[in-house]
């Protein structure tokens, strides 16, 4: 048998158990608040991280950037951005879309380079090494065909 009059007390111990908890998180979540804002003082240090070596501003690619076609058909790289430490969002078309593993940007002196990796049925293994060219305003280099295990000459040219 249950006694009726502890029920209450129950329920009142619970509701008090369930203040404090909240009560706790809400100055636990204050407290973050507070100790996270950066400090305007004087000679306060920046929290800005350091930059990483081996980055780039992100507008260094900026010339890579939009859609190329391949002079040699319907092959399309749609580069749609590159982020400092190169890592390259690119979508890769034959005219179907054909899954891209990795691509990335370097830059070698002044030359802007991009390596698309393709992993997809048909092209396991296959990729890209491509430079940018300022005068002719393309991206040229060679494309790995890893089935056939053959390596062409390509151009693409930006598309308006």
């Amino acid at each position: 048998m249950t006694n009726k009059n502890s029920t209450p007390s129950l329920r009142s111990a619970r509701k008090v158990t369930l203040g404090l908890v909240v009560g706790v998180l809400a100055i636990v979540a204050i407290g973050f608040l507070l100790l996270s804002r950066p400090s305007n003082a004087p000679g306060a240090q920046s929290q800005t991280p350091p930059k990483p070596e081996g980055t780039e501003p992100a507008s260094l690619y900026g010339a890579l950037l939009g859609r190329w076609l391949r002079t040699d058909g319907d092959y399309l790289l749609d580069i749609r951005a590159i982020d400092g430490t190169g890592k390259a969002q690119v979508d890769y078309f034959n005219p179907r879309p054909i899954h891209v593993a990795r691509a990335e940007a370097s830059r070698e002196g002044e030359s802007l380079k991009l390596v698309v990796v393709l992993e997809d049925v048909g092209y396991p293994g296959s990729y890209y090494t491509l430079a940018w060219s300022q005068p002719e305003k393309r991206l040229a280099g060679e494309y790995y065909q890893a089935t056939l295990q053959e390596t062409f000459e390509v151009i693409f040219t930006r598309l308006p």
